[in-house]
């Protein structure tokens, strides 16, 4: 679990919630004897895990995904979260980069400093910016990830 906890970047997501308080978080995936181990800030709340219905409905709900992972695949999440108008926060591993594009954030390194003044950034835009970029991510990811584009893809693979 505590492998998970630095893994996923959830470690770091926690340390952003004690730096800005204004700002409420959501951690997903964590389980109970992990939260009751931490000393997490009042700003988080923390949820063992959810149905993907569930999970829709937060990120409708929410204007910001951070997925800072040290090692990862292509995080369906990130594109669900984009998909709901959520504002990425990604660090640089794995489909990252190419999901969030110029689309959010991508944090080259992992550098707390530039994660925390990128996120302090992204707050104080006003609502109409963070609107328009929420909108823009979903475009992306209709564009580029759709269930169409995806079986094009492939199918352009296995015919080369």
């Amino acid at each position: 679990d505590e492998t998970r906890l630095i893994l996923k970047g959830f470690d770091t997501v926690i340390k952003l919630a004690k730096q800005l308080k204004e700002v409420s978080f959501t951690l997903v995936g964590l389980s109970k004897e992990m939260t009751n181990k931490l000393k997490l800030p009042s700003n988080i709340t923390v949820y063992e895990n959810w149905s993907s219905e569930k999970i829709k409905e937060q990120f409708a709900k929410n204007q910001f995904y951070l997925q800072l992972s040290l090692s990862e695949g292509f995080p369906n999440a990130l594109a669900e979260a984009m998909l709901c108008q959520c504002i990425p926060i990604g660090s640089a591993v794995g489909g990252i980069p190419k999901i969030i594009s110029k689309y959010g954030v991508v944090l080259q390194k992992q550098d707390f400093d530039v994660l925390k003044n990128e996120a302090k950034k992204l707050v104080a835009l006003p609502q109409s910016d963070l609107k328009e970029k929420g909108l823009a991510a979903r475009e992306h990811i209709i564009s580029n990830f759709s269930l169409e584009n995806r079986s094009k893809m492939l199918l352009n693979i296995i015919a080369n």
